[in-house]
């Protein structure tokens, strides 16, 4: 009989005031952790939020079967609870620092097909302003928010792209991944029409790219360095305010090339005189002078 009741528009309606009811005390308790003082309340509090998501997802998997049963879609009300639902459950795994929550939960985000691009930005910049972050999750976060932003075809938003690639390129720990960020920049910008990347943005790209390059030539390591500058002229190519600059950057470019090239004969058993090993380390130190002082300047923040 309750079954039967369950399935009617009055039971469905219960069971979704239910979830909702779940999922706003899951929010009250989030929000009264902030306003604690002590650990042990701040706990409870963190607890509570904790529990109510859990009844929330027990309601929401009732009347998910109940739709089921009479062949009805998930309204578009339910569709939008799931999605708080799950920025809810990051900020409650940021807040307890449990990184393999967080890890999950941004994995079912990803899965999930009504979480927006917009909602993913939100979870990054929640999680890379949080006390002891874990860069590692905010990349994650970027990267997928950046995936889903390109996902929009002619609605690319360019503006949050341009935002998220830097934060991304900020945030990046390795050359590695800044040179696979520079690429995927470039590769974007290729088949994007001549405006639609912002000039601010733009400069920055080549100006951070270039000046990674210089910084990588003043210490010698000059294969970093020749791939971060030819990457700073491809780039270069999108960037008309910056053009100016380009007979400069390709002259300092070949310097590079010839320095490596220099490296790998010094590598081998020298048969040179200590004058000719003299002159190549005065060479040398005029290279990583000049690369340093042809740096460009960053765009301003």
């Amino acid at each position: 009989m309750c079954r039967c009741l369950d399935q009617t528009p009055a039971g469905l309606l219960k069971w979704s005031v239910m979830q909702m009811a779940f999922l706003m005390s899951a929010s009250a308790s989030l929000e009264g952790a902030t306003k604690e003082i002590e650990d042990t309340e701040v706990a409870v509090c963190y607890g509570l939020a904790h529990n109510m998501l859990l009844r929330y997802t027990g309601a929401a998997q009732a009347l998910a079967d109940r739709r089921q049963s009479l062949a009805e879609p998930p309204s578009k009300a339910e569709d939008k609870q799931h999605v708080y639902k799950l920025i809810m459950e990051f900020e409650l795994a940021v807040h307890i620092k449990d990184a393999g929550c967080q890890h999950a939960v941004l994995q079912r985000c990803r899965e999930a097909p009504n979480f927006s691009a917009e909602s993913m930005l939100k979870l990054a910049y929640f999680s890379k302003a949080a006390l002891n972050s874990n860069p590692d999750v905010t990349r994650l976060a970027l990267q997928a928010a950046l995936q889903l932003l390109l996902s929009k075809g002619h609605a690319v938003p360019h503006d949050q792209v341009a935002q998220t690639l830097r934060t991304l390129l900020e945030l990046s720990p390795t050359d590695e991944d800044k040179i696979k960020l520079y690429q995927q920049a470039k590769e974007l910008l290729a088949g994007l029409p001549g405006s639609a990347y912002p000039d601010r943005e733009l400069q920055w790209l080549v100006s951070t790219c270039w000046n990674r390059g210089a910084h990588q030539a003043k210490f010698l390591r000059c294969e970093a360095a020749e791939r971060y500058m030819r990457l700073a002229l491809g780039l270069l190519e999108h960037c008309h305010s910056l053009s100016g600059r380009k007979q400069m950057m390709v002259d300092e470019l070949n310097k590079v090339v010839q320095r490596r090239a220099g490296q790998a004969e010094t590598s081998a058993p020298s048969t040179s005189s200590p004058k000719e090993r003299k002159r190549k380390r005065d060479e040398e130190a005029e290279v990583k002078t000049s690369i340093s002082l042809a740096a460009l300047k960053e765009a301003p923040e």
